[in-house]
């Protein structure tokens, strides 16, 4: 693979599962399989590497959207996936064979307090 197949995302800095951890999470790949990767902020090792399903320009955000107490991460691509903190799948759709004409990162916000 030309070094133009592989790609990241911007990374994201989010709660790990101890307090006072932190999680660095990115999105890896561009043509063909996208991997979702979370590493631990201490010591870099994975804690997570996930294929979603999601091929192309993957861009991610993460915000505790069940009120849980618990990141989950939003992954917008031709189609878009919500992982768990474990990044396991929660829900997705994916548009198999979509283009990247929405290349741009997903928004998150709380609207009604």
């Amino acid at each position: 693979m030309s070094s133009s197949g592989r790609r990241t995302s911007s990374r994201l800095i989010v709660p790990g599962s101890a307090p006072g951890d932190r999680e660095i999470v990115f999105s890896a790949g561009w043509l063909g399989t996208v991997h979702l990767v979370a590493i631990s902020g201490r010591d870099c090792s994975v804690l997570w590497d996930k294929t979603p399903g999601i091929a192309g320009c993957t861009s991610i955000a993460a915000a505790d959207l069940d009120g849980d107490g618990k990141v989950e991460i939003v992954a917008l691509g031709p189609g878009i996936v919500v992982l768990d903190n474990k990044g396991d799948v929660l829900t997705s759709r994916v548009e198999p064979g979509g283009s990247c004409v929405r290349d741009y990162p997903p928004a998150i916000a709380n609207i009604d307090g």
